[in-house]
């Protein structure tokens, strides 16, 4: 009799250390309090003008964490600037999200911007390296594009959790 309670009481610890790394391996990459599958995406489709320059807004507005930023190069001339932007924010002021030039290729960049404590002061891990977090996005997208060639065409696709 002793032994079988013993065997239950070690099932039950076994279970539970289980049921905690289980919980503590789901997805460890979504954001906090973000669902498992609620990613979504926005497309800009941005067509340049006969100067290689175009400015294109999203369909609609994005609210959540900012996770991926995706550039499909098209056919866009090497050596395109790109700049993401978030506009029409709640706060009034236009937010850059990410901004890279001479890019020849299709790309996926995950920006992030520096965490600070409640005194605003940088927040870093072990005292030396930066730590960084998911980008609060509230507001329009807006991409514009410098240098891809006259009358081409590239997309950014923005990934987010809502």
């Amino acid at each position: 009799m002793r032994q079988v309670k013993y065997l239950a009481i070690a099932a039950l610890v076994c279970g539970l250390l289980l049921a905690v790394l289980a919980v503590g391996c789901v997805q460890p990459s979504v954001p906090s309090g973000a669902p498992g599958t609620g990613l979504r995406d926005m497309r800009i489709t941005a067509v340049t003008d006969s100067s290689g320059d175009s400015t294109d807004t999203g369909e609609g507005s994005i609210t959540g964490q900012l996770y991926a930023l995706e550039w499909i190069d098209g056919d866009c001339a090497n050596g395109v600037d790109i700049t993401v932007t978030l506009t029409s924010r709640s706060s009034g002021i236009d937010l850059q999200l990410f901004q890279k030039d001479n890019v020849n290729d299709d790309a996926i960049y995950y920006p992030r911007t520096q965490v600070h404590n409640t005194s605003g002061t940088a927040l870093t891990l072990e005292g030396s390296e930066i730590a960084y977090d998911y980008i609060a996005v509230n507001g329009i997208p807006e991409i514009t594009v410098g240098a891809g060639g006259a009358t081409k065409t590239c997309e950014c696709l923005l990934y987010y959790y809502p």
